[in-house]
């Protein structure tokens, strides 16, 4: 499923432009960023092949399903709780139905963890960026996870950057072998509250692993998406 199958069969509930051009801070080159949330046919949301969220190749355009969405809106995901405070002159599309969905109807003290201490994570990179460019440092051993990717569509993502868009942590994460496929991996999450499914994380030590880890997996549990191991690399 496209973005433009969503358009053309009329499933979008809401679309808005976000990024530079939403806080003003665009550039004459900068690139115009789409968000939406969209519902999927009854045939296809009680199916096998549900699909949470569709985004184009650069994912500069993202729309998330009905579910997808309320369930990030529950977490207090910053990128989903931004879209119920869109501007009006940058929604291009909202459905009635959409107006239902009010931030202060989900705003919860998991905020402290989503948006306070991702922002302070933020001024403590700015001042360590700063850091280095005045008293330059040798490059930092690269991790495991910064060499593993995730496949979106037709490409792959950087782990890290998506699980934080998902809201996912790597200790929710489980990983299987896939049979045949050298370094491809099943990637498993526990939404569960407690998360009792007993998956191991991604890495067993984030800054001394030289693998990934593997996970015993229930029976029946479909992976999210799939890992790939840039091992050579």
């Amino acid at each position: 499923m496209t973005i433009a199958d969503l358009r053309r069969q009329g499933l979008i509930l809401f679309e808005a432009v976000s990024g530079s051009r939403a806080y003003g801070t665009d550039l004459p080159h900068s690139d115009t960023d789409l968000k939406g949330v969209f519902v999927l046919p009854e045939n296809a949301f009680f199916g096998l092949d549900y699909v949470p969220q569709v985004a184009n190749a650069t994912n500069d355009e993202v729309f998330y399903e009905l579910r997808r969405f309320v369930e990030l809106l529950l977490k207090n995901n910053p990128t989903v709780l931004e879209l119920l405070g869109t501007p009006a002159d940058c929604v291009v599309y909202r459905h009635p139905l959409f107006a239902q969905f009010r931030a202060p109807d989900f705003l919860s003290q998991l905020c402290r963890q989503s948006f306070a201490e991702y922002a302070v994570a933020q001024i403590r990179k700015a001042k360590g960026l700063n850091k280095k460019i005045n008293h330059p440092e040798p490059p930092a051993r690269k991790a495991v996870l910064d060499f593993c990717y995730v496949t979106v569509g037709a490409g792959a993502q950087p782990v890290g950057p998506w699980l934080a868009r998902q809201g996912y942590t790597a200790a929710q994460c489980g990983l299987a072998n896939v049979p045949h496929l050298t370094d491809l991996y099943a990637l498993f999450v526990d939404e569960t509250p407690d998360q009792n499914l007993g998956y191991r994380g991604l890495v067993r030590d984030a800054d001394a692993s030289q693998d990934v880890l593997l996970s015993a997996v229930p029976k029946g549990e479909t992976p999210v998406a799939y890992l790939f191991f840039n091992r050579n690399g």
